[in-house]
């Protein structure tokens, strides 16, 4: 089966409230490549709400951030071992 396209993902619209969770596993793999392509993914989404999981980098998250205008966000520190 091929990959699908990102651009093929349609969500709700203007009448619903788009909710996803992603974890991102250790963000960013590879720094500014990954940066931008999680800007490029957030965006073609256009989702209402989005949970981020397993960041390793809160200053490349806060760029990240700073490039996403249509969005706001924070980071909540929850290290645990078990």
């Amino acid at each position: 089966m091929p990959a699908q396209d990102l651009e093929d993902l349609s969500f709700g619209d203007e009448n619903s409230l788009d909710i996803a969770t992603w974890n991102i596993e250790w963000f960013p793999k590879n720094n500014q490549i990954t940066v931008n392509y999680v800007i490029d993914i957030i965006t073609l989404l256009d989702l209402d709400v989005l949970a981020i999981q397993e960041l390793d980098d809160t200053d490349m998250f806060e760029q990240m951030l700073d490039s996403l205008t249509a969005y706001t966000g924070y980071y909540e520190s929850n290290w645990f071992a078990g």
